[in-house]
């Protein structure tokens, strides 16, 4: 029985398209190994507490009428992280 190669089956125009396109990849692919997550603070204002918890503000604003955790600063609503895993725990199925 005699094996086939990509070489035989394939044409010399098709195998070069092929390594270009995976040497593309690979290099986006390097390129963002070194990405970390995002970090978000111990305590965020409501936009950015709807981010890190992937929700909308008016989402937010009905999880503290559940009895999400809140400080207010001046007029504004701050979150702890703490807190947004806690609720996120406790509501989840």
């Amino acid at each position: 029985m005699t094996q086939n190669t990509l070489s035989s089956l394939l044409s010399e125009e098709y195998q070069q398209q092929l390594v270009d396109n995976l040497t593309e990849l690979m290099q986006e692919a390097v390129k963002h190994m070194g990405d970390a997550p995002k970090q978000y603070p111990e305590w965020m204002d409501g936009k950015l507490a709807a981010e890190y918890v992937g929700v909308s503000r008016t989402t937010l604003s009905n999880w503290i009428k559940l009895g999400l955790a809140y400080s207010k600063v001046n007029t504004q609503a701050r979150f702890r992280k703490s807190d947004l895993d806690g609720f996120l725990m406790q509501h989840s199925y």
